[in-house]
């Protein structure tokens, strides 16, 4: 009877993780924010370190009000692929974390 804690304990500890890991944190700088007059054509553009220029349309709090904003501003993000209908759309990301540098 001894065994069985020991056992439970080790399935609990080596069972399925389904968490998937989180993509990197990569430099950016906030350089402006852009109203868009057609769909998907707004937002904040973002330049990358070493990889170029993205559009995100929204970002994360305390980021998300443009009034408060001073740009440029310069931040670490984790970004994703946008999905919906402007997955379509060169250059545009989804900014899932937002902190200073």
């Amino acid at each position: 009877m001894k065994i069985l804690p020991v056992l439970l304990l080790l399935f609990f500890l080596t069972g399925c993780h389904k968490s998937e890991v989180e993509p990197e944190k990569v430099k950016a700088i906030i350089i402006d924010y852009t109203v868009g007059f057609v769909a998907c054509s707004g937002g904040f553009t973002l330049q990358m370190e070493n990889d170029g220029l993205y559009r995100a349309p929204t970002l994360p709090k305390p980021y998300d009000d443009i009034s408060k904003l001073k740009l440029p501003a310069s931040v670490y993000i984790r970004y994703k692929t946008p999905t919906g209908s402007c997955s379509q759309t060169v250059g545009l990301i989804d900014v899932t974390a937002i902190r200073p540098q």
